[in-house]
């Protein structure tokens, strides 16, 4: 048993060489999402906090859903091309994701030309503050979006380490801004 997930054979789907960085990566990822919670503990209040949630949430839906479906297919699509050897066929499926992100890139400047009224429609008056969040996350989502769109090229191209020097530098910048950035602007930039 032990053989099978260390990876006996150089070809198996899940050895540790594939796993743990992939594994770490993801985790690192998932650690991004700490800021509520940073922003709670560096002294930013309850209601500020929810305008800020609702702001995030809305920001990260459409990213969300794009990385979601469309990476596993990359993945699987990707992988299948590599094993039958056509090499210029996955390089074109790998540059043609990355454009088709990329064409996304118009929708997150409009949702944050329009994020004042995105926020007032969709949560009322009370939660116009989350405006200028949604300007500012919106790009942080579509930047989410093509971090999972370039993991899952790495992956299939049989660099699942890439991932971890992908993700890795993410963590420890994103807590030196929350430290730098919230108690300065925390407050202030929520109102």
């Amino acid at each position: 048993m032990f053989a099978f997930l260390v990876g006996a054979s150089r070809g198996s789907c899940f050895s540790l060489d594939y796993a743990v960085p992939i594994f770490l990566a993801t985790l690192i990822l998932r650690f991004l999402g700490l800021d509520l919670f940073m922003l709670k503990v560096l002294g930013v209040s309850v209601a500020q906090v929810g305008i800020y949630g609702a702001a995030q949430n809305v920001s990260f839906v459409m990213p969300g859903v794009f990385a979601i479906s469309l990476s596993p297919l990359l993945l699987s699509t990707m992988t299948q091309v590599i094993r039958e050897n056509d090499l210029s066929a996955a390089r074109t499926l790998g540059r043609n994701a990355i454009r088709t992100m990329v064409t996304t890139l118009p929708l997150a400047v409009a949702a944050a030309a329009t994020s004042n009224d995105i926020a007032i429609l969709l949560f009322g008056a009370e939660f116009a503050g989350a405006g200028p969040l949604i300007a500012i996350l919106v790009f942080a989502g579509f930047a989410m979006m093509m971090t999972n769109l370039l993991s899952a090229i790495l992956i299939a191209c049989g660099k699942p380490s890439w991932t971890l020097k992908l993700a890795a530098p993410l963590l420890p910048m994103a807590i030196a801004g929350h430290l730098l950035v919230i108690p300065r602007f925390g407050r202030l930039g929520l109102h």
